[in-house]
């Protein structure tokens, strides 16, 4: 028992992170905001105005845009779905609730279209059992109508400008931090083709697996937000490029785990590890211009540079890491071609030289795909 509420406990830990933590503030922040603003104006279900900020506030701007604008869409068009009902169907209350739950039916099935008819659903469902029949059903659908509009803005604003979280950011982090895990399953990869580490279990390549696919849904949170109009990074060829430098290494590592002839595999050795290096070097470059500014800089040496000479050492590093990667490359093409032309594939495993062979030719590709992202993001002169 005791086990188990430690670890619990650790769980809520690790889910407490800073940003878990500013979410949590301004959501309560605005929840607040919403109640305070109701009892100023005399709203008489201020509450749904409070349910609706807590409901839209989201972790980053661009999904809090997102839930918004369905949460716009679908109060509206409940309220003149609600209106339309009470209009036409017969005064017998039990008839305008046969209605309505016809209403919620269409409503449901049409939420698999889009989800802003769930919220068009709620919408009239307060709006007809909540309306006492004495004032107009149009008046008091259209008081629960601003309530809900009160709760948008509020959530909007709160979410726009305290901590403001921008998917787009966050989405550069994720990018450069999984640049840098790739390059370190690459670094490992290499050394173990070249029997230097033993070959280490996929499971890290399923977390990362799955690191990778969440940045779809922060590309598209990101491309709701206003701020990236005319941005610098078109960040879908990124997602794409790492996707395939993700399957790149994955084929390295499982070609490794393949047993047999190592003798092969040192031939290759200087070659593999110098074009490993070189690949997680430029890797590295990559995660670093991708991070927020700043956040990668080694003051220590910075500090006595101005900014012009920091940028043109800074591109001077660029330019030699894809140049030692294209020097790389073809210095493991130039290997293979000895090999060949010595015969030494004939004294080896053939089952050997083939997994030696898809782990180069995977090594190559990514070589490849790293260079056209370098010069992507600016890093490579062509």
């Amino acid at each position: 028992m005791r086990d188990s509420w430690y670890s619990l406990l650790f769980r809520l830990q690790a889910a407490l992170t800073p940003a878990r933590l500013r979410h949590g503030i301004k959501t309560a922040l605005a929840a607040g905001i919403c109640q305070a603003a109701s009892a100023l104006l005399g709203l008489e279900y201020g509450y749904w105005s409070v349910l609706t900020a807590i409901i839209v506030m989201q972790m980053d701007l661009g999904n809090s845009l997102k839930a918004s604008a369905n949460r716009l869409l679908g109060t509206m068009t409940g309220a003149v779905a609600a209106v339309a009902l009470g209009l036409l169907a017969p005064p017998d209350p039990a008839w305008r609730e046969v209605g309505l739950l016809g209403l919620v039916g269409v409503c449901a099935c049409l939420a698999q279209v889009h989800e802003s008819f769930r919220m068009a659903a709620i919408t009239a469902v307060i709006a007809i059992l909540g309306w006492n029949g004495q004032e107009s059903l149009l008046l008091f659908s259209l008081a629960r109508t601003v309530e809900i509009f009160l709760g948008v803005g509020v959530a909007v604003a709160v979410s726009a400008l305290v901590w403001p979280a921008r998917a787009s950011g966050l989405l550069r982090v994720a990018l450069g931090k999984e640049l840098r895990n790739l390059a370190r399953l690459l670094d490992e990869a290499g050394k173990a083709f070249v029997g230097l580490i033993p070959a280490s279990p996929p499971g890290r390549m399923e977390q990362l697996q799955a690191e990778l696919a969440r940045n779809r849904a922060l590309w598209q949170s990101a491309r709701r937000e206003p701020s990236l109009v005319g941005r610098e990074i078109d960040f879908m060829p990124l997602i794409q490029g790492l996707d395939r430098l993700f399957e790149e290494v994955r084929v390295m590592r499982r070609q490794v785990r393949v047993q047999g002839d190592q003798a092969y595999r040192q031939s290759l050795a200087g070659e593999v590890t110098g074009l490993s290096r070189a690949a997680s070097r430029l890797m590295e470059r990559l995660a670093r211009e991708l991070e927020p500014q700043g956040q990668a800089r080694d003051d220590k040496t910075r500090a006595d540079k101005t900014g012009d000479d920091q940028a043109r050492d800074d591109k001077t590093g660029d330019d030699q890491a894809a140049l030692d990667l294209d020097q790389a490359l073809a210095g493991l093409d130039r290997r293979f071609l000895e090999l060949r032309t010595q015969d030494a594939t004939k004294a080896h495993p053939l089952e050997s030289i083939m997994a030696s062979f898809a782990f180069c030719q995977a090594l190559k590709n990514l070589a490849s795909h790293i260079l056209g992202l370098a010069e992507g993001l600016g890093l490579r002169r062509t």
